[in-house]
């Protein structure tokens, strides 16, 4: 859909059916979506390890002041996990113009204790390469550990980086992933973190928002309906960054 800021009205560009590849079904919503990052594609998470990669084709509309948008035939890829939580876009990150996509998955880890068999579940993010030209993921070779087993969502962040929300804390981790995360925050609420939205839109060239503000908000609400803002200091979060990558 697009936004058509002469009438005011959100139009249908283009049109196409998630269908069961057996059976020829409609699946049924929801399922996570995102757009990848240079906007050719629609990534669509059908299955724990399976995702449909849509491509998509713009031209020019002399009627109207935006591109049509047409979907193109999809592919299906695999995620080499069988326990995917989600799949997120990494932004501000690429290789050989490859899009870079964040796997969250849980790995459960089999020890012994007292002589008695013990499992432990371990919440891991991956980092996975879109070879477009093979329709594939690359093999995912960098990999992060979280500390805490109840990591349940991430969330990309435009100026490069993810945040990732626990039933107690919300950490804010590079896209390099060299560690864990650069800092916490409590949360204000144990209730799970259902959405997150940009309340500023950030310019990569002044490394601030578009207004020329220092300060880039985030909107999260929570399963409970509460609503929470959540701000980044971009100078300092520059300065961080970058010490961080000296060191």
């Amino acid at each position: 859909m697009c936004y058509n800021p002469i009438s005011h009205n959100i139009e249908v560009v283009s049109r196409g059916n998630v269908a069961e590849k057996s059976t020829g079904e409609r699946r049924q919503a929801p399922y996570p979506i995102f757009l990848g990052q240079d906007g050719t594609f629609i990534v669509l998470m059908l299955y724990e390890n399976v995702i449909k990669v849509i491509p998509l084709i713009k031209t020019p509309n002399e009627n109207m002041p935006y591109h049509l948008v047409s979907l193109t035939h999809a592919i299906n890829v695999r995620v080499r996990h069988s326990e995917v939580t989600s799949v997120v876009p990494l932004y501000a990150e690429t290789k050989n113009d490859m899009p870079v996509f964040g796997v969250l998955y849980y790995r459960i880890e089999h020890t012994q204790v007292g002589g008695r068999p013990v499992q432990h579940i371990k919440r891991e993010f991956e980092k996975h390469f879109y070879d477009r030209a093979k329709g594939d993921l690359t093999s995912g070779t960098l990999r992060l550990e979280f500390s805490s087993n109840t990591t349940y969502r991430v969330d990309p962040l435009i100026f490069g980086g993810f945040l990732a929300f626990d039933i107690d804390m919300v950490s804010f981790v590079k896209g390099d992933l060299a560690q864990r995360g650069i800092f916490y925050k409590p949360m204000r609420s144990p209730l799970k973190v259902t959405a997150l939205c940009e309340v500023d839109e950030f310019d990569e060239n002044t490394w601030s928002t578009k207004t020329g503000s220092n300060f880039m908000r985030y909107l999260y609400a929570t399963e409970s309906g509460e609503l929470h803002m959540l701000a980044f200091q971009l100078d300092l979060l520059k300065q961080v960054i970058n010490h961080n990558a000296a060191t």
